[in-house]
């Protein structure tokens, strides 16, 4: 049994001692391990040895048990000789002692002089130090390889796994059987409780679904919930997987889009009855951070007499090979992989060697919709999508055909004919950056023309580029600089053109144009004039972007200027979502502002420039002529934050 009393007097006789005893103090390898270590021995020339060692707390004494000399009163620390030679000691003192020295060695070290590795330790660079090796069992936690030939154990680990011992798994990933599996972010995706969305308006949850009814709609329902997401090193590409039924086609939809970091994505609700599956490739936006998921109205609603929406099985999940576009890339661009990742191949579209086809007729619908994956800032500044095409038709001459491009459905430009093949860059907007959007290419046409047309395109590739010319803010294009001279009757354009960055809204044949000229713009060349000279009629330009932060000093807001050229335009106005102004009066430029709804701070709204006289479809209105210039979405003083 150990004495009280050793252990109490370890510290005082430990200086004196010292150099019989492995000392930690006189070697780099002596570090304390368990709390502390020391050694101690007490002998006296015929009187009684003792010998004591302690290491992380554990005490050993030994010696003889009489009053005589071991070995003309030599001592020892380890204790084996004085107790072998000690007259009437105590048989066990030498192996007690010897224990006690090997036992005051640092954790890693061993031997007499505590110079070698222990078990499971390794000094493989040869510096002197014993750290952990990689021969224990479960070294990497069984998750990862593991290499200790530089001298320091490094775990190389498994996918979805992380950490200094590969011990630690993803978000959205757990363990099952000592590996990292994916388990979702999202929680509570079935809407069998009440908990873990956030909720707005009158909206129904908790039954196994969420219902946006005619109540929710009208007050402005949404449900939201923000998870943390892996990178997509660990984990992408993932899919966003919901699912949607409405109950009455007699009735009309309701305005509800999925929005993912406030960025909006259209759902499809024409179907009903059933339950329609629906599924968003994720873009770089949404991995590594946080990802609010959100549900919610789209605008204002006029008539509340709408068809409920039912929504379902909200999940996070691998994609399927080839479902999505790494960031960075439009799926299959070059067409080297056939129809891989676009529509399968139907009436109107073909692939060849050559790239994708597109034969139509006006009366046909022939659509190319693959992948694209735009990379967020400073990734790829300057964005744009290189389009090497050719487009032309035969049939009525004064039909002139268009290629029209979209993301996600929306309007992104409408390429003009071209009769040899050609590269164009697309500049792409704020709001695809990070995202993965539906990259779609279609036949648009002025004049219309018969089902006897035919309308041919080529695309040979589509690649993402970095091209100067693109703006990196809110807003594409806000002088108007790159518009080309647009012809509003045919919407022909010059071989050199650049492709529009507003889109124009039922133009043909209005009086609306992208003009050019110096002594009319208010500042460079470019500017956007609009006029009204007829009744129940809507067009203009237009083009999403997202909703900056307010500044300490204000709120969102749009900055723009006009030149009022009539007495007075109250049909032209400029709206950012459904916030709009009507030019003020005083004729020549002045600098307006149009205040934005915090509240949509990061989301995705529409900047529109329009002339709308269908507030009195039977009296045409006095004639209104405006020009607008350099818009620019920013923050205000004189804007709520």
């Amino acid at each position: 049994m150990i004495s009280k009393q050793a252990v109490l007097g370890v510290g005082v006789v430990a200086a004196v001692l010292a150099p019989l005893a492995c000392n930690p103090t006189d070697d780099p390898k002596g570090a304390a391990a368990g709390g502390g270590a020391g050694a101690s021995a007490v002998a006296g020339a015929g009187g009684a040895a003792a010998a004591g060692g302690v290491a992380g707390g554990t005490t050993a004494s030994v010696g003889g048990a009489s009053g005589d000399a071991g070995r003309a009163g030599s001592t020892s620390a380890h204790g084996g000789e004085a107790g072998d030679a000690g007259i009437g000691g105590n048989a066990e003192a030498g192996s007690a002692g010897e224990a006690g020295a090997r036992s005051g060695c640092p954790l890693g070290y061993t031997g007499d002089d505590c110079s070698a590795c222990a078990a499971d330790f390794q000094d493989h660079d040869a510096n002197g130090s014993c750290l952990a090796g990689c021969t224990p069992a479960g070294a990497c936690s069984n998750a990862g390889s593991c290499d200790d030939s530089s001298g320091t154990r490094v775990c190389a680990c498994e996918a979805h796994t992380h950490g200094a011992d590969c011990s630690a798994c993803s978000p959205g990933f757990g363990k099952v059987d000592g590996h990292c599996v994916w388990q979702g972010v999202i929680k509570n995706g079935h809407f069998d409780t009440k908990t873990d969305w956030a909720l707005s308006g009158a909206l129904i949850v908790g039954a196994g679904w969420s219902v946006f009814g005619q109540d929710t709609v009208c007050g402005g329902g949404a449900i939201s919930q923000t998870v943390t997401m892996p990178s997509y090193a660990e984990a992408g590409p993932l899919v966003l997987t919901y699912r949607t039924r409405r109950a009455d086609s007699r009735r009309a939809p309701p305005p509800v889009g999925l929005f993912l970091n406030g960025v909006m994505r259209p759902i499809d609700t024409n179907e009903w009855l059933d339950w329609v599956d629906h599924s968003e490739c994720l873009g770089d936006a949404a991995y590594g951070g946080s990802l609010t998921v959100a549900f919610s109205r789209i605008g204002p609603v006029a008539d509340c007499n709408l068809d409920p929406l039912y929504i379902d099985d909200v999940s996070i999940d691998p994609a399927a090979p080839g479902q999505c576009a790494a960031p960075g890339s439009v799926r299959n661009g070059d067409f080297s992989e056939g129809a891989s990742g676009w529509n399968p191949p139907d009436q109107g579209v073909s692939f060849g060697a050559d790239g994708a086809s597109l034969h139509d007729s006006p009366c046909g619908a022939a659509t190319l919709s693959g992948q694209i994956s735009v990379p967020s800032l400073p990734a790829l500044p300057h964005a744009a999508l290189a389009v090497a095409y050719q487009l032309g038709g035969t049939g009525d001459s004064s039909v002139d055909v268009l290629l029209r491009l979209a993301l996600d459905g929306q309007g992104l430009t409408f390429l003009p004919q071209r009769a040899a093949l050609g590269t164009v860059n697309v500049c792409l907007p704020s709001w695809a950056r990070g995202e993965s959007s539906s990259l779609d290419a279609r036949f648009a046409s002025v004049n219309g023309g018969t089902c006897a047309d035919t309308w041919n395109a080529k695309l040979r590739s589509l690649t993402l580029v970095s091209d100067p010319a693109c703006s990196d803010g809110p807003l594409l294009d806000g002088d108007f600089e790159a518009q080309f001279p647009l012809n509003v009757q045919t919407l022909s354009a010059p071989p050199d053109f650049v492709p529009w960055q507003w889109q124009p809204y039922y133009f043909t044949g209005r009086p609306a144009q992208f003009a050019r000229d110096a002594a009319l713009a208010h500042s460079g060349q470019g500017y956007f004039d609009v006029a009204v000279d007829a009744a129940c009629q809507t067009y203009g330009v237009g083009q999403f972007s997202i909703v900056p932060r307010s500044s300490e000093s204000g709120g969102p807001a749009l900055h723009y200027w006009e030149s009022l050229v009539s007495s007075s335009a109250a049909h032209v106005k400029v709206c950012a979502d459904h916030a709009c102004n009507t030019p003020a009066a005083g004729v020549g430029w002045k600098q307006r502002t149009l205040c934005i709804d915090p509240a949509l701070t990061g989301q995705q709204i529409k900047i529109a420039l329009l002339a709308d006289s269908t507030d009195n479809c039977d009296t045409p209105p006095a004639p209104e002529h405006v020009r607008f210039d350099d818009l620019e979405l920013t923050s205000d003083a004189s804007c709520a934050k």
